[in-house]
């Protein structure tokens, strides 16, 4: 199951890349609404601090508005999306410095933080949704499994190959995957 824009969970065979536009905060959204409403708080106002932005939406009787059509920048994106509004920059990428430098942390525990955090945002967003979609869990758990070996030869690997190579795969993967994400997006419409 993939986050959508609009808030919603799909399946991989139906996801496309305009549904993940703003899937990020649309799961903070739903974590927000899940968390609250079992509080008892059914009208919020969220607040996002992501690595990229600062998100907020208004909820309202525990639903969040959903527009046709959002702005990326000058771009309109025409996919339904939970109506987050961006007011400043995010400080996500701050955490790790911030981290070293005033709390002290070493570099390894201050990414460990980091991460830490990162799971738990990621747990919220789920549990927003465990109610009311089903979890494909042998996949989910596939997923898992490739993930926590992803890690460990990462791991192994990390010291064996120069930085600067890793630096340059990295970029070029990122780049053959927004070509990709882009492509399949022209094709869909």
């Amino acid at each position: 199951m993939f986050m959508m824009s609009s808030g919603g969970l799909t399946a991989a065979s139906l996801f496309q890349g305009k549904d993940a536009v703003l899937s990020g905060p649309a799961g903070g959204v739903a974590g927000a609404i899940y968390f609250c409403s079992r509080a008892g708080f059914d009208d919020i106002l969220t607040f996002d601090m992501g690595g990229t932005s600062t998100d907020v939406a208004l909820i309202q009787d525990s639903k969040a508005r959903v527009r046709r059509e959002t702005f990326v920048g000058d771009v309109k994106v025409r996919a339904p999306s939970v109506d987050v509004r961006t007011v400043g920059a995010g400080g996500g990428f701050l955490v790790v410095p911030a981290l070293v430098l005033l709390g002290g942390m070493s570099m390894a525990a201050a990414v460990g933080t980091s991460l830490l955090v990162i799971a738990m945002n990621s747990t919220a967003g789920l549990a927003g949704h465990l109610a009311s979609v089903s979890i494909d869990w042998p996949f989910a758990a596939a997923v898992t499994g490739l993930a926590v070996v992803g890690s460990v030869a990462g791991g192994l690997l990390a010291g064996r190959v120069p930085q600067e190579r890793l630096r340059t795969g990295f970029g070029w993967f990122v780049l053959v995957m927004g070509v990709v994400v882009l492509g399949q997006s022209a094709l869909a419409t």
